[in-house]
């Protein structure tokens, strides 16, 4: 069950990292000495220096922070779906199990509710730390 409720999560992480590494290997072709003028009202979205000229250090690390900021989002995203879909019962659940998760998902089937509740704070806990 773990293993099948980690593939479409770790394949769109997986997705996330090669999508960051290639915008980042992309702006590293923009050469050292490149520089424009920007206007009075793009400056100061664009310029970290406070200047009118943007330079190429300044676009590489604008660049980096910014996909490093949507990278953060969308792996967050996904290690949520992955302990959502882990906390669904298994399409083929072992009917003999013992343990902590089997009483967990056999509650969830059986709508019992105090296994409603704690599904219920499980799924807020897993949305606060992924916003």
């Amino acid at each position: 069950h773990l293993i099948l409720s980690a593939v479409p999560p770790l394949s769109g992480i997986i997705t996330a990292v090669v999508v960051y590494l290639s915008i980042n290997l992309l702006v590293q072709a923009v050469p050292y000495r490149f520089a424009i003028k920007m206007s009075v009202s793009m400056w100061r979205l664009f310029g970290m220096d406070g200047s009118h000229i943007v330079s190429a250090g300044e676009i590489r690390t604008g660049v980096r922070k910014f996909s490093l900021k949507v990278y953060n989002a969308v792996s967050s995203s996904y290690l949520c779906w992955f302990f959502l879909r882990l906390k669904r019962t298994p399409k083929y659940p072992n009917p003999e199990g013992d343990g902590i998760l089997w009483r967990f998902w056999n509650g969830r089937a059986q709508q019992k509710g105090s296994i409603m509740l704690l599904n219920l704070a499980l799924n807020g806990v897993a949305f606060v730390l992924t916003a």
